[in-house]
This record gives structure tokens, sequence and C-alpha cells, in this order.
């Protein structure tokens, strides 16, 4: 049996969220923002347009795999 290493819950999520969201910068470069709705003039509060989520979540989705294949996992996943 594969060795598992259990990260916490907000730990996990905050690093693959990170690190998705990064990945999609880098792929989209200058059209990233074409992919946020700012809900302020501020713009200090935002959200991904639902085509900007779909791909977050395909995004999302990959690095969780890639972490899981090297045995690093959310704290309540077995």
């Amino acid at each position: 049996m594969k060795t598992k290493y259990k990260i916490k819950a907000e730990h996990f999520l905050g690093a693959t969220s990170e690190l998705a969201d990064h990945i999609m910068q880098l792929q989209l470069e200058e059209t990233y923002e074409d992919y946020i709705e700012y809900e302020n003039e501020e713009k200090t509060s935002s959200h991904f347009t639902d085509e900007g989520q779909e791909i977050f979540n395909e995004t999302l989705s990959d690095v969780e795999h890639i972490l899981y294949r090297y045995g690093i996992i959310h704290e309540e996943a077995e």
C-alpha cells in the first residue's frame, strides 16, 4: 500500500485552489481577466464567470489528481 500524506482540509483546499488559479493565469495569460466578474467598483470582491469557473474546476481537479498520485490527500479523504 502506498503511503498517504494527509493534509489538513484548510491547507489542502488553500494550496490546491492557489495552484489551480496560478496555472489558470499562466494558461490564459492576458485573457485571464476576461473570466472574472467584479462585484464592486473597487474590485475587492470578485468571482469567476460561468466559463471561468468551469476552467478553474477542471484545473483544480487536475491538481488534486496529481497530488493524489503522490499520496498527498485531504485529511478526510481515503
